[in-house]
């Protein structure tokens, strides 16, 4: 099979989700062996493209409403692809006219819902055996943005990574999951009223990240580098914030939970085995912990 360098596909995705139509328009290319395909448009002014280069690779864009844009790219063999977008105006996370899955490996899975209008996404995976998914919902559910990378930018191809990201509520929420490694696991829940922003990094093995926000205007991060490291931060109300670091060791587990509004809160650890818990309740606390070393323990919990 002839092999294309990535180069050779941006221009091809520049080139297709610039264009204008005055009608629904799609575009489908097949290279290899075995590979299915499928564009489903309703309404007007939508963009579909899929281009597939292997063998078994599968898939779908089904597009209901207006300026709608999809794009998906597939090189390897058993990859599986959806875009899901009813609404209107759904796109990438840069307003360009696409949202867009890329796939490069085997045995790949990427998928994205967008229900609403306006919402932007783009996942790529990188590697073999990984799992993405983004959920963007609701009639009044607009504005979202996310992005979802997997082993991409330069990486190293990376195995069984898995991340999810649901937007819901009443939107403009940002999410951000990067990926660098094999068998990490990330999660990003958003709901409420909307203007949460949140970001995970993973780079290692077997990693765990979580954070869920409820409320409003809430921002939480997280930073792994090592392996078997666990974070979760849970926000339930409105102007939180709170970062957990993890910056080289093994084994770390940091939990955060917010319950009120303007809190801060922050994690570093650095070193294996330590264990760092808070927990907010009200308004207006403050809470800091460092970690270095092995098997430290530390337990801040606030609120009236």
């Amino acid at each position: 099979m002839k092999r294309f360098t990535l180069s050779f596909f941006v221009v091809l995705f520049v080139a297709f989700c610039f264009s204008a139509f005055a009608g629904n328009t799609s575009n489908v290319t097949q290279g290899g062996n075995s590979n299915e395909a499928a564009v489903t448009q309703t309404s007007n002014l939508n963009l579909a493209n899929i281009e597939q280069y292997g063998i078994t690779n599968y898939a779908t864009i089904d597009q209901t409403g207006n300026g709608n844009g999809a794009w998906q790219w597939q090189v390897g063999k058993d990859n599986l692809a959806d875009i899901d977008q009813i609404g209107d105006g759904n796109s990438d996370i840069s307003n360009e006219p696409c949202a867009f899955q890329r796939q490069l490996g085997d045995n790949n899975i990427a998928n994205l819902d967008q229900v609403g209008d306006g919402n932007g996404a783009h996942q790529d995976q990188n590697g073999n055996g990984n799992k993405a998914k983004i959920v963007q919902g609701g009639s009044t559910s607009d504005n979202n943005m996310a992005v979802q990378e997997q082993n991409w930018n330069g990486s190293p191809p990376g195995n069984n990574n898995e991340a999810n990201i649901s937007q819901t509520g009443l939107g403009s929420n940002g999410a951000y999951q990067n990926q660098k490694g094999n068998t990490n696991t990330a999660n990003i829940t958003q709901s409420g009223s909307g203007g949460n922003q949140a970001g995970q990094y993973q780079e290692g093995n077997l990693n765990t990240a979580d954070i869920t926000q409820a409320g409003d205007l809430n921002t939480a991060s997280q930073s792994q580098i090592g392996d078997t490291n666990d974070a979760d931060i849970s926000q339930s109300g409105d102007r939180n914030n709170a970062s957990q670091e993890q910056k080289g060791g093994n084994s770390n587990k940091a939990t955060t939970t917010q319950n009120g509004s303007d809190n801060g809160a922050s994690i570093i650890q650095d070193g294996n085995l330590n264990q760092a818990t808070q927990t907010q309740s009200g308004n207006g606390n403050a809470s800091a912990v460092s970690q270095t070393g092995t098997g430290n323990i530390a337990v801040v919990t606030q609120g009236p």
